[in-house]
C-alpha cells in the first residue's frame, strides 16, 4: 500500500515535471519559431530598392590625372541593380512573399498586411587611406606605412509595417567597406642588425565593385532580418503573460541559414536605428 502510494506520487510528478520542461522556451527556441513561422506564412513583402546612387570621391588627382578608379566604366545602374536584387533575394531566401515596386497592387491585396522595406538612400565612397604596421625589436619599434585605396558602401534603410494603426517607420543606418590588401614581414638580419620589411600588395579592380555590392546588399538584408528576430525574441520575453519562458541569456542572435540555427552575436552586428524621421 505505502509502495503504491509513492509510486503514484512519483508518476505524478514526472508527468508535471515533464509537461513544465516541455513547455519552456529560452531565446533560441523562440528564434527557431520566428523563422519556421516566417517561411510557412510566406510573409508578404513590398521591397523597394535604391533608384540613385550618390557618389564621392575623396582621392585626390595625381600627375597623371587618376584618382577614382573603381567605378570605372560601370553604371549606376548595375550597381544599383547587384545591391537591390541580392538585398531582395536574401529577405525572399528566409520565406518573404517579395513584391517589387512595380507589384504594389499584388502586395497590398494581401489580407492581413505584410511588411515594406525601402532603400532610401546608398552611397558609395572611394578614398585613400594609410596601411599601418609594426614590430618592437628590442628598445625600438618600427613602423611602416603603405598608401591603399578605400572603398565603402553606405545604405540607409526604411521599413514598416503594413496596414498598421500608427504607420510606424524606422530607419537604419549600415555600411562596409574593402580595400587593397597588404601582406608584409619585418626581418632582422643577423650579422648587422639591419630591419628590413618587405610586402606583397594586392590592388583591388574595378572587378571588385559589383561583387561588394551584392555581398554587401545579401549582408544588410540579413541584419535586417536579425533585427525582426530579436525584436520577437524580445516580445516574448517581456511578456508576463506567457508561461514557461525564461532568460536564458540576455544577447543579441542571428540566424545561420546554413547551419539553420539560431547563434549568438555580438551586438555589434546590430543595424544602427536612427531616430525616427
Amino acid at each position: 500500500m505505502t509502495y503504491k502510494k509513492v509510486n503514484s506520487g512519483l508518476t505524478v510528478l514526472l508527468v508535471v515535471t515533464t509537461l513544465f520542461v516541455s513547455s519552456c522556451y529560452t531565446e533560441h527556441s523562440i528564434g527557431r519559431r520566428y523563422v519556421k513561422q516566417v517561411a510557412e506564412e510566406a510573409i508578404p513583402l513590398w521591397f523597394v530598392g535604391a533608384n540613385h546612387l550618390f557618389q564621392e570621391c575623396l582621392i585626390p588627382e595625381d600627375t597623371a590625372g587618376v584618382s577614382c578608379i573603381m567605378k570605372d566604366t560601370l553604371t549606376d545602374f548595375q550597381l544599383l541593380e547587384a545591391y537591390n536584387r541580392a538585398f531582395a533575394r536574401k529577405l525572399a531566401s528566409f520565406g518573404f512573399q517579395v513584391y517589387s515596386y512595380a507589384e504594389v497592387d499584388s502586395f497590398l491585396s494581401h489580407q492581413g498586411g505584410g511588411r515594406i522595406v525601402h532603400i532610401a538612400q546608398l552611397e558609395f565612397e572611394e578614398d585613400g587611406d594609410l596601411f599601418i604596421d609594426s614590430e618592437v625589436f628590442g628598445d625600438y619599434e618600427y613602423i611602416e606605412s603603405i598608401p591603399i585605396r578605400v572603398i565603402r558602401l553606405h545604405s540607409w534603410i526604411e521599413e514598416s509595417v503594413a496596414d498598421t494603426i500608427h504607420k510606424e517607420r524606422n530607419v537604419f543606418y549600415a555600411k562596409g567597406e574593402a580595400s587593397d590588401l597588404i601582406e608584409g614581414v619585418f626581418t632582422r638580419r643577423p650579422f648587422s642588425g639591419e630591419i628590413n620589411y618587405t610586402f606583397t600588395r594586392y590592388d583591388m579592380r574595378p572587378s571588385l565593385t559589383p561583387v561588394f555590392f551584392r555581398r554587401l546588399g545579401e549582408e544588410h538584408a540579413q541584419r535586417l532580418f536579425d533585427t525582426w528576430l530579436n525584436e520577437h525574441i524580445r516580445e516574448r520575453m517581456d511578456d508576463p503573460q506567457r508561461f514557461g519562458i525564461y532568460l536564458q541569456e540576455d544577447g543579441y542572435y542571428s540566424y545561420d541559414p546554413v547551419r539553420k540555427r539560431i547563434r549568438t552575436v555580438d551586438p555589434s552586428h546590430q543595424l544602427l536605428e536612427l531616430d525616427k524621421p
